[in-house]
């Protein structure tokens, strides 16, 4: 069965990997620069987005989707194919997709409803959500994100006492927090990565958007990787990406994280001298964490095996394959 996965992002390391498993050609559409806090040329974005979505799955004819759901208005064109020309969809839903703030919130959470009642089934990264769907009727399965494989060689070179704060500069992210820690841990470099145009000297630095290998080599060079949110019931992808490459985390103090990342961590409040006081304690304690940050890499990999596999099932049996 020709089977796709959508996504409208920059990267989208969570659906690559279920689009792996699940042997679905991966397809990612970025918005147009420069849209993101702009309501028109938002708007306009997604139309063009929308046209473009709409005529890959005219030309691709699949007869399953998965959809990396936000943005809700990615529904709107796969919802047309379906109607006119048959298929049906599975939505991975993100912690974002239900939780947000504004007006136009509970309408857009309305929509999302709507389309969740006619998936096959919605998949939801942590049990924290469930609450946030409880009275939707409609089927759900747990799968948190799976632990993204490394394709480049590990780089000959590795950076002292440093770590990589992972950042999208997105609203829930203690951005200034995190600035303001390094001015109190001078003798540690930091390295913001997002695409900020943006320098700043002493031991913080902007790395922009990078490129892949560039990305996965500054993590791998690094001793800590940082990844803050203020967001309940969010798991972070960039927490993945260190565990992936075996590196000791610093992450916010919360009950789902804590869950999911029991071991190989330090856990710190959204605070400038609880983030660096949390970064000086990672950094005294590398061999134990780095110990336990394996351990944890093997946990996952084979528990997320057994619960996608279950999940295969289920879809499978919904299309009586």
């Amino acid at each position: 069965m020709k089977t796709i996965f959508l996504a409208w992002a920059k990267t989208a390391r969570r659906s690559a990997t279920l689009a792996e498993f699940f042997q679905a050609r991966l397809i990612i559409l970025s918005a147009l620069g420069g849209t993101r806090k702009k309501l028109f040329p938002r708007l306009s974005s997604y139309v063009v987005l929308g046209i473009k979505t709409f005529f890959i799955l005219l030309k691709e004819r699949p007869k399953l989707i998965f959809i990396q759901c936000p943005p809700i208005q990615i529904f709107l064109p796969v919802y047309l194919y379906i109607k006119l020309c048959s298929g049906k969809y599975v939505i991975d839903a993100h912690s974002g997709a239900f939780i947000g703030k504004g007006f136009h919130f509970p309408i857009y959470l309305r929509f999302l409803k709507f389309f969740a009642q006619r998936a096959i089934i919605t998949i939801i990264p942590n049990e924290g959500i469930i609450k946030y769907i409880a009275n939707w009727q409609i089927p759900y399965y747990i799968l948190e994100d799976g632990v993204p494989p490394s394709q480049f060689p590990i780089p000959n070179s590795q950076i002292p006492n440093s770590v990589v704060v992972i950042c999208s500069f997105g609203a829930d992210e203690p951005i200034q927090e995190i600035i303001e820690a390094s001015k109190l841990l001078p003798e540690v470099q930091f390295y913001i990565t997002g695409d900020v145009p943006k320098s700043a000297s002493g031991g913080l630095k902007f790395t922009g958007f990078l490129k892949e290998k560039d990305y996965v080599d500054l993590i791998r060079q690094v001793d800590l990787v940082c990844v803050l949110t203020t967001r309940p019931d969010t798991i972070l992808c960039g927490a993945y990406e260190g565990l992936a490459l075996e590196k000791p985390l610093v992450l916010s103090d919360s009950e789902t994280l804590r869950h999911h990342f029991p071991m190989g961590v330090v856990w710190v409040k959204n605070q400038s001298t609880a983030i660096a006081q949390g970064i000086k304690e990672g950094l005294l304690n590398l061999d134990q964490l780095k110990a336990e940050i394996l351990q944890l890499k093997l946990q996952k990999i084979k528990d997320w095996e057994v619960r996608a596999k279950t999940l295969k099932e289920i879809i499978q049996s919904a299309l009586n394959w």
